[in-house]
């Protein structure tokens, strides 16, 4: 190893053995490159339990090796959604998952049952996905220190250890960093572990030696989150680093540009083959059978199911999933394997803002642990960590989701029990959105043009009707942004044939559907004039009713449900559920009552979206308006004042909306609680008096967006 290479950066000397990740494995193992060791053991966070990072061998190998995993151009875990995994993380889950088996091993309980030495001797633990071994590495030290406690050799506990990975590398380097903690050679484990599919290894368990006829005590691990269909943004990638930045149009471009090359053309269609025969296998399988009915396979969905099978009744499984799992509808059979067939016991939802795997630091993962069999009646939970230490914080009611989430059995990420009793007060008794009450009026959201499929109709030089997208509207505000596409309107109805030709004839109540939970403000509606044809980004009710259910909703009710759905109160409830974006399916689980004109109530609140929408250039005018239409939203569903100031000031509900909207907010409900000046009068001479005044100055951020740029466009 040269000494030029020895002093490289570290990205550099990981892309230079990109495509020899043996040689850099083997090189770290010889103790050739400490430099690199170092500055990767510096990346992944304090060393565990007050371990030093090792220098060189099987264990710095490991680091180095899921290091890589990141690489651009190591596609061959990048692709499959594999990230390196924090060592606390990995201690944490291991510790939750094992301890109570190895607590029951040393005292004997059932089902362990006999000598603590031969309980725990029977023990058989699996990672289905070990990548570079860590979970193994960390189960390895707590077993070894249970069979110290039972007067056993430590190194005992090997025989008790099993990995599988489809990497052959991977298995390599996971049996070198197991055979170092028990000082053995790495040959001495090889028995340990397969070079296999998991998802695709019938009777696995049977490759093992001392697995019962049930299964394995315990599975662990982090498995590949990849929707299963083929990845062009993370594929094309590596052969262009600004790929992923691309926008569509220009993205397809490239893909031909380097599909010129004849090996880049074979390697995408190899890819694509490869991700379709894996769809193809596990669905023909019938060995998952609880992935939902339709839509796209993920891998981790597939590898929670398939650590499930392989535990025996009593074992326990402890996974890190996407926070899809707790969430996502089409999560919603996996929920009900895992709850209504299985025991989960914890469930630790982390945001990464603090970076504990290289992704974007707004996503949210989660820790989950179960035990096999038996039914959920309530789950420990904390949501939003950022912590590896975090303990659950509250108990989650299995009886209440039927409630709170009756469609989809998604977990509220509820941060208090106060959290709880707001959201109990504002569903109780009302329909949800995606209910019709008898006589009632009904919303059905749609979706229109899909930016990309329905791409070669678009064009950037003005011709045919707008296409209007997410970005280009705010609360209230139909024109945040100028268009960047227009559609021939003859063209754009003819390919809407079948669905709603005529719809962008009517004023459409949209939502944007791109809004994290993390985002100031999730929940963005606005009243779109005639005239514009609408991007997927955008979700549209229009007058048009739902099929087979209720009426369409006349304009007077889009603009009651557009300042119902831009309320603090529908946000808040919202953002338990939504991770990064807003579908028709979380909407309709919104408690959502429906008033009829001549109701106060929905008199004074269609007709404060209606001068909302026309103020819309003008924060200052927008202030008191919106303080009044939160204060009505709030008494509509029945929050008393501590509830509606915990919506606005609990310190994670609206951070970054301005305290003094807020105030100004609550101010509105305590004077709508007492002296309610009549409709028309006072109210409004308020209103027109404080448009205008200097206390406004500066307030001009009242719950909208983030603070872009305003580009206004009629």
């Amino acid at each position: 190893m040269s000494r030029a290479k020895q002093e490289a950066a570290p990205g550099e000397v990981l892309a230079d053995f990109a495509d020899d990740a043996a040689g850099l494995v083997h090189a770290v193992v010889r103790g050739e490159l400490p430099e690199l060791v170092a500055a990767v053991s510096a990346g992944n966070g304090p060393a565990v339990s007050g371990r030093a990072a090792p220098s060189s061998g099987w264990a710095a190998a490991a680091a180095v090796y899921e290091a890589l995993l990141g690489s651009r151009r190591r596609r061959a875990r990048k692709v499959s959604g594999a990230y390196y995994t924090s060592r606390r993380l990995v201690d944490r889950l291991v510790g939750l998952t094992l301890d109570p088996l190895l607590g029951a091993a040393l005292r004997g309980d059932p089902p362990a049952g006999g000598s603590r030495s031969a309980a725990l001797r029977r023990l058989r633990i699996l990672d289905p996905c070990v990548g570079g071994g860590a979970f193994l590495v960390a189960a390895a030290r707590r077993l070894g220190v249970a069979f110290a406690a039972a007067g056993l050799r430590p190194e005992a506990a090997a025989s008790c250890l099993c990995g599988v990975d489809s990497d052959p590398l991977a298995v390599e380097i996971a049996a070198g960093a197991l055979a170092e903690v028990f000082d053995r050679a790495p040959g001495d484990l090889a028995g340990q572990f397969r070079v296999a599919d998991t998802l695709g290894q019938d009777d696995l368990g049977r490759a093992f030696e001392g697995v019962g006829p049930d299964g394995f005590d315990a599975v662990i691990g982090n498995p590949p989150w990849e929707i299963v269909k083929p990845n062009s943004r993370e594929f094309f990638a590596q052969y262009d680093p600004d790929f992923r930045r691309l926008p569509k149009q220009r993205a397809l471009t490239r893909v031909a540009e380097l599909c010129a090359d004849p090996e880049i053309a074979r390697a995408w269609t190899a890819e694509q083959a490869r991700v379709e025969a894996l769809a193809a296998r596990c669905r023909r399988s019938g060995a998952f059978r609880h992935q939902g009915p339709s839509g796209d396979l993920n891998t981790y969905k597939l590898f929670l199911e398939r650590a499930i099978e392989l535990t025996r009744p009593g074992g326990r499984v402890g996974l890190i999933v996407p926070s899809g799992f707790h969430t996502d509808l089409g999560a919603r059979d996996l929920r009900r394997l895992a709850f209504e067939e299985n025991t989960v016991e914890c469930l630790l939802g982390f945001e990464n803002r603090r970076g504990l795997f290289p992704i974007d630091r707004r996503y949210k993962f989660d820790l989950v642990v179960l035990t096999r069999g038996g039914r959920t009646r309530t789950v420990r939970a904390v949501f939003m960590a950022h912590d590896p230490a975090a303990r659950p914080a509250l108990t989650v009611r299995l009886a209440d989701l039927g409630r709170f989430s009756p469609r989809s059995l998604s977990l509220p990420e509820f941060r208090s029990a106060t959290d709880t009793r707001v959201t109990a007060i504002a569903y109780d008794g009302k329909p949800l959105l995606g209910e019709t009450p008898e006589g009632g009026w009904a919303l059905d959201f749609r979706r229109e043009f899909d930016l990309t499929i329905d791409s070669h109709l678009f064009n950037g030089d003005g011709r045919g009707l707008p296409l209007w997208e997410g970005k280009m509207v705010n609360q209230y505000d139909p024109a945040f942004a100028a268009p960047r596409y227009w559609v021939e309107e003859e063209a754009g109805r003819r390919a809407l044939a079948g669905r709603l030709p005529d719809a962008c004839d009517h004023s459409r109540l949209v939502v944007r559907s791109i809004a994290a939970s993390t985002n100031q403000r999730t929940l963005i509606a606005a009243i779109v004039p005639p005239g514009r044809f609408l991007g997927n980004s955008l979700l549209y009710a229009s007058h048009r009713p739902p099929a087979r259910r209720g009426r369409g909703p006349t304009e007077d009710e889009l603009h009651f449900a557009c300042a119902l759905l831009n309320s603090f109160v529908l946000d808040f409830l919202l953002r338990q559920k939504v991770s990064t974006n807003v579908n028709k399916f979380y909407l309709e689980q919104l408690p959502f009552p429906r008033p009829s004109a001549g109701d106060p109530a929905f008199d004074r609140l269609a007709a404060l979206a209606r001068r909302l929408t026309k103020a819309a250039s003008r924060a200052a005018a927008q202030g008191v308006l919106r303080a009044e239409v939160e204060a009505r939203v709030a008494a509509l569903y029945g929050l008393d004042r501590a509830a509606f100031e915990h919506v606005l000031m609990a310190p994670y509900a609206f951070p970054a909306v301005d305290r003094r909207f807020k105030l100004r907010c609550l101010a509105a409900f305590d004077r709508l609680r007492t002296a309610s000046p009549p409709e028309g009068t006072a109210a409004e001479g308020t209103s027109r008096r404080l448009e205008t005044s200097e206390e406004l100055a500066g307030v001009d951020d009242v719950g909208g967006t983030d603070n872009d740029e305003r580009r206004p466009w009629t």
